[in-house]
C-alpha cells in the first residue's frame, strides 16, 4: 500500500535509521501507534453521539454536556489534526529572517500551537456542522438528528484516519502530541502575558466567543425541544411511491379513490389520536369561505403512539355527495373527538378541493 492511501492499516513500512532496511508493522502494532488524542476524538465521537441519539438519554442533562463537544470541538480537531499534524512551538525572539531560512534549506513552520488548535477546531467545527446541516436539507430525509448525528461521526473518523496517517509519516520529533503541562503553558502566556492591547481584546473575544457558542448549544438540548404531531395525506404516484402531490381533483360519486394518510408523533408523550374524515359544501361570500353542510364519511383511531412513533394507514375514501369545489378534510384529534366535529375544533387539520360528479349508471 502506498504512502498516498488514507488507511495504511496493513503492510505499512517504517523507515528506520539511514542504512538500515524499513521495518514492516503487524496490524496489533500500528494500533497501538495511533495517537491517544485522536483515539480520544473518536472515542468521544460515538460515546457522545450515542448519548444524543438514545431516546432515554437524549432527554437528559447528559444530551446537553455531550452535544457541546460532538458540535462545536470534535469535528474540527480532526480535520485540523489532519491539516496540520506537526508539533506546533511557541514563536522565539531571535528566530532566523526568512531569507536565512531559504539561504539554510529551513522548511516553513506550519504548525500550531495548543491554543490555537482549540481556536481552528471551534472554527472548523460550526463550519463542517453548517455544511452537512446544508446538505442534509436537500436530501429526501431532511433537516433530522440522526442522518445528521451519523455524518459528523462518519466526517470526524475520516479526518481522524487521515491524520493519523500523516503523523505516520513524519518523524518521531516532529509529530504533534498532546502535551498537557505545554498546552497549559502555552496557554496561560497567550493570555496573561499578551504582547500588546489588541491581544488583549482578541483574547476577551475569543473567551466570549467560546462561552456564547457552549452556552448556545447547552440551552438547545437543556431546554425541552419543541412538541408537535406531523398529520400528512399522501397519494401513491405511477411508480408506486407515496406523495404529498397530484391529489385527486374530480371523484365519481361513491366511487372510491385510495389514498394515505399518516401521523407522526413528536410531542414527548403518548398519544391516541383520532383521524375525521369529512365531506363539505363550500360557499363563497365576499371572498370568505363559508361551510354550508358537512358530512361526515369515516373515523380512524391511530392506538396508541409513544414518542416519534409513525402511524400509516391506506384506505379508500368516497364521497356521498356531488357538486363542484366540494372539501375533502382531514381532522386530526387528540384523544376522542366531539360530537360534531369541524376544523374549528380540530387539533390539526388537512384538505383537498375536489369536483364530484353523478356516476354513469345514475
Amino acid at each position: 500500500m502506498t504512502d498516498d492511501s488514507l488507511f495504511p492499516f496493513v503492510g505499512e513500512y517504517e523507515q528506520g535509521v539511514e542504512g538500515e532496511e524499513p521495518v514492516k508493522r503487524s496490524l496489533a502494532e500500528q494500533v497501538r501507534r495511533i495517537p491517544a488524542d485522536i483515539v480520544a476524538t473518536v472515542t468521544l465521537t460515538v460515546l457522545a453521539s450515542t448519548v444524543v441519539l438514545v431516546p432515554v438519554l437524549g432527554e437528559t442533562i447528559l444530551a446537553a454536556l455531550f452535544a457541546v463537544p460532538l458540535l462545536l470541538f470534535l469535528p474540527g480537531y480532526a480535520f485540523v489534526s489532519a491539516i496540520f499534524p506537526e508539533r506546533g512551538e511557541r514563536p522565539i525572539r531571535d528566530a532566523p529572517s526568512p531569507a536565512e531560512e531559504r539561504s539554510s534549506g529551513a522548511r516553513h513552520d506550519r504548525s500550531l500551537d495548543g491554543l490555537e488548535r482549540v481556536v481552528l477546531s471551534l472554527g472548523f467545527s460550526v463550519v463542517i456542522v453548517a455544511t452537512l446541516g446544508l446538505v442534509h436539507s436537500y436530501l429526501p430525509w431532511g433537516l433530522r438528528s440522526v442522518p445528521i448525528v451519523l455524518s459528523i461521526v462518519a466526517c470526524t473518523t475520516i479526518a481522524a484516519a487521515g491524520a493519523t496517517h500523516r503523523r505516520w509519516n513524519l518523524s518521531p520529533e516532529a509529530r504533534f502530541r498532546v502535551s498537557h503541562r505545554e498546552w497549559f503553558e502555552a496557554t496561560r502566556a497567550t493570555i496573561l502575558e499578551p504582547g500588546s492591547r489588541s491581544d488583549v481584546l482578541l483574547n476577551i473575544l475569543l473567551v466570549l466567543s467560546v462561552l456564547l457558542a457552549v452556552s448556545s448549544v447547552a440551552y438547545a438540548f437543556a431546554v425541552p425541544q419543541s412538541q408537535f404531531s406531523e398529520f400528512y395525506l399522501l397519494v401513491e404516484d405511477e411508480d408506486g411511491n407515496l406523495t404529498a402531490a397530484n391529489y385527486p381533483e374530480q371523484l365519481v360519486e361513491g366511487e372510491p379513490v385510495e389514498l394515505t394518510v399518516g401521523v407522526e408523533n413528536h410531542e414527548h408523550d403518548s398519544i391516541e389520536y383520532t383521524v375525521v374524515v369529512l365531506v363539505e359544501e363550500v360557499e363563497s361570500d365576499d371572498g370568505e369561505p363559508t361551510v354550508s353542510d358537512r358530512h361526515e364519511v369515516t373515523t380512524y383511531e391511530t392506538g396508541m403512539l409513544d414518542h416519534g412513533e409513525t402511524w400509516r394507514h391506506d384506505h379508500e375514501v368516497a364521497s356521498p355527495i356531488t357538486g363542484d369545489d366540494l372539501r375533502l378534510t382531514y381532522l386530526l384529534y387528540k384523544d376522542e373527538p366531539p360530537d360534531d366535529p369541524s376544523p374549528d375544533t380540530a387539533y390539526q387539520k388537512l384538505h383537498v378541493w375536489v369536483d364530484v360528479v353523478e356516476s354513469d349508471e345514475d
